[in-house]
């Protein structure tokens, strides 16, 4: 009922926490009735190499408990 959401590349002022990532960081910051004047802003690190490495291994760590010993 009434609600909108939107998504898209914008441009943000330097003091604006988007515009406060560093590397391959993702970022996403909800503005709602809440949180009209200050966004909830919510970050964390994303599919840079070394997080991507690190989640392949883990998988086959996980696989190798599937093989017959």
């Amino acid at each position: 009922e009434g609600s909108r959401v939107s998504a898209g590349i914008r441009e943000f002022p330097h003091d604006h926490p988007i515009a406060a990532t560093k590397g391959s960081d993702n970022i996403i910051a909800f503005t709602t009735k809440r949180y009209s004047r200050t966004p909830l802003v919510v970050q964390g690190p994303g599919a840079g190499a070394d997080v991507t490495a690190m989640g392949v291994f883990s998988d086959i760590l996980k696989l190798l408990n599937y093989l017959p010993h």
